[in-house]
Order: C-alpha cells, then sequence, then structure tokens
C-alpha cells in the first residue's frame, strides 16, 4: 500500500492550474507554496520561473480520508484528481523523490508488545529511532536511502480521525477492538529500485514494479529480529539457583535489549572481566561455570512476535 509521496515535475510544460489550490506562501526565490484541499490536504510547490512543480503529501489520506486500506485502483484515482485539479499536467511523468509502501496486519497481543520486542539484526547498520510523542506505539530503524517503521495502526486512527469518518474506515474493515500493526518502509533515495534511474510515478502502479516492493518489504523487514523465549527445562537437576538466575537474565536483556544467548553470555564474562579482586585462574573457573549453565540454556525454535507469516499473508491479499 502506497501511502506518502513526493513528486517533482521539472520544467512543466503545461501551466499548472491554481484555481483549486489556497496559497500558503509566496518565498522570495520566486516559489510558490500552496495546497490542494481533498479529504486532507497535499502540499504543492511551484516556481514559475523555473517550471518546477512539486507534490507532497498522504495520497490514501488525500483520497479516502484514512490510510487503513488503499488499492492501485485508489493510488490511479487519487493520481487522476490531482492531475485533474491542476489542469492537467501530466503527473504521470513526474520523479518520485520519496515514497512510503506498507501494509497493516492484525495482531493478536497489543501493538507495543511487538514494537518493544524487535531488534536490528546485527551487522544491518541500524539506527533505532523512537518518536517520545508515540512513547511505546512508533519505532523507526534509519540507514541510508530507508527508513523502517513499525507502529500502532488502530491508534493511529483513533488518534488522527474524528467519530464521522471512523465509521468510514470500519467500513474498510477496521475493527475499533482489534489490534493492528503497521510496517512500513520510506524510500528518500528510490532511485536504487530502478536500477540507479529516477522513478517515474507510472511505475507505482506497475505489476512487476508492485511486486518487487512486496517482496523488498519482506527483506527490509528481516533486517529486525523479533526476541526469542527461551525454553523451560523439563529436568529440576538442569535448573539450580545459578540456572534460574541465568536464565531470567538472559531473557531479560534478550527481550529488552535484542541481544542473543551468546551476546548475554559475552556480557557477563565482562562482568568478570572487570572484577579487580578476582586473580586470572578465578576468572577462567568462573567463565567455565558461566558458559556451563548457558549450555543448558534453549532458545525457543520460533518467536511468538515474528510477523513474517502475517506480513506476507496480508501482503498476498493486496490488490
Amino acid at each position: 500500500m502506497i501511502d506518502f509521496i513526493s513528486i517533482i515535475k521539472h520544467r512543466c510544460k503545461d501551466s499548472p492550474y491554481f484555481g483549486n489550490c489556497k496559497l500558503l506562501n509566496a518565498f522570495s526565490d520566486g516559489v510558490n507554496m500552496y495546497y490542494l484541499q481533498g479529504c486532507e490536504k497535499m502540499k504543492v510547490w511551484h516556481n514559475p520561473q523555473t517550471g518546477l512543480l512539486k507534490l507532497e503529501g498522504s495520497l490514501p489520506y488525500f483520497l479516502n480520508g484514512h490510510n487503513f486500506s488503499f488499492s492501485r485502483e485508489e493510488l490511479v484515482q487519487a493520481v487522476e484528481v490531482l492531475d485533474s485539479m491542476l489542469g492537467s499536467v501530466g503527473l504521470w511523468g513526474a520523479i518520485v523523490d520519496k515514497f512510503e509502501n506498507g501494509v497493516i496486519v492484525p495482531v493478536d497481543a497489543k501493538p507495543k508488545e511487538y514494537i518493544a520486542k524487535h531488534f536490528a539484526c546485527p551487522g544491518s547498520h541500524l539506527q533505532r529511532i523512537l518518536n517520545e510523542r508515540y512513547s511505546g506505539k512508533f519505532v523507526m530503524w534509519r540507514k541510508a536511502g530507508e527508513d523502517i517503521k513499525l507502529y500502532d495502526a488502530g491508534a493511529n486512527i483513533l488518534l488522527k480521525q474524528g467519530i464521522a469518518r471512523r465509521d468510514v474506515i470500519e467500513g474498510a474493515g477496521w475493527n475499533p477492538d482489534g489490534n493492528y500493526l503497521k510496517c512500513e518502509v520510506r524510500y528518500t533515495k528510490p532511485d536504487w529500485l530502478n536500477m540507479n534511474k529516477p522513478v517515474i510515478l507510472e511505475k507505482l502502479q506497475n505489476d512487476m514494479f508492485l511486486k518487487m516492493l512486496k517482496g523488498n518489504l519482506m527483506e527490509q523487514y528481516h533486517l529486525l529480529s523479533p526476541a526469542r523465549a527461551l525454553v523451560l527445562p523439563t529436568d529440576k537437576k538442569n535448573f539450580t539457583s545459578l540456572d534460574v538466575v541465568l536464565f531470567t537474565l538472559a531473557e531479560t536483556v534478550m527481550n529488552g535489549q535484542g541481544l542473543s544467548l551468546a551476546e548475554a553470555k559475552k556480557m557477563i564474562y565482562g562482568t568478570i572481566n572487570q572484577a579487580d579482586c578476582l586473580t586470572k585462574p578465578d576468572k577462567d573457573a568462573r567463565k567455565a561455570q558461566i558458559r556451563k549453565a548457558f549450555q543448558r540454556l534453549e532458545e525457543a525454535p520460533e518467536s511468538q512476535w515474528d510477523l513474517t507469516d502475517k506480513l506476507e499473508e496480508a501482503l498476498d491479499a493486496e490488490q
């Protein structure tokens, strides 16, 4: 589902029609800033001297007033409406500067639980970014050219929508008592998706390109690691007091910091190394005890927080 988009048309040959626009600002460099009013606003910039035309905003919010669902047919309709309101300037030929593609999935627990239980995979070079305004309801990981986002889609509706529009969203499939999570990628440098050539807006309704976007959404999601639980032992001999402490510690850091068992063990080794009261043989002996205890810990084969199956099912169902 395409959501936010920023498109640019350089040297626009056809003079846009601004009778449907409201002027917001006229800058000293000659650029005028407007907005087009749909269900929500779409921002428009125009430089009459250079012919530059830029549009920025959410296509589903502009057309429908929400982003709970948005089909390819609705994307086409939104672009055609915008193009018509601007006097038929050929928006399908505009260059896509930035855009978002994502999918909403129903989840079994509160979305904040899934958000808290996802971490960047080691070596992914993702920077975790939290938004205090949406504490517990939003998280983003950033890397060059892309942002990967998880957020509470139901809370987003309750925050942004009035009562009347919520009825419309219910018609699109939203259950106010349900739990919904959105996984989304914002492409800030989308050229790499098109062999380092500019992505033309028309591409966003192309079957092969949309299929590629679905695959890339899964690839980006798999740069994240959902937390895994530990399996409780069945033999009490393997659950001594030390085992209980290590089990609790390991599961806490795995679920709270996204560490693997090996990383949790390394963290404990670091504590031992810092103890000046211990000789090297003392440290080696304690590490051996920890290592033996860690060998009895077992990770669950699957994570209850893994969204892979839900995302694939939702992507397959997209129109």
